[in-house]
Order: C-alpha cells, then structure tokens, then sequence
C-alpha cells in the first residue's frame, strides 16, 4: 500500500474535517495513496524542516 505523511501550514486555521475527508478521497483517487496521515498546523510559523527533507 502506498501512504503519505504531511503536515500543512494554514495561517487561517483548520480547515474542518469536511476538508480532510475530501483530501483523503481526492489523493486516493488522483494517487493511490491508501493512507494518508495529515497534520495541520496552525499559525504563521515557518516549518522547522527545510523542504529537501
């Protein structure tokens, strides 16, 4: 099975889980991912990682 882990920053705070369901189908369908494990985080605070991690 093929799975994802993600965080995403949104400043404007969370989206709802009406969002995260519809996000969950849409990478399902478009990527196959079977599992997919989101972390919204929340605020203007840039991410720790730098985007080649």
């Amino acid at each position: 099975d093929i799975a994802l882990s993600v965080h995403l920053s949104m400043p404007e705070g969370h989206p709802g889980d009406a969002f995260l369901e519809q996000l969950g189908r849409e990478l399902h369908d478009r990527f196959a991912i079977e599992h997919a494990t989101i972390q919204i985080e929340i605020g203007c605070e840039p991410c720790k990682m730098s985007s080649h991690e």
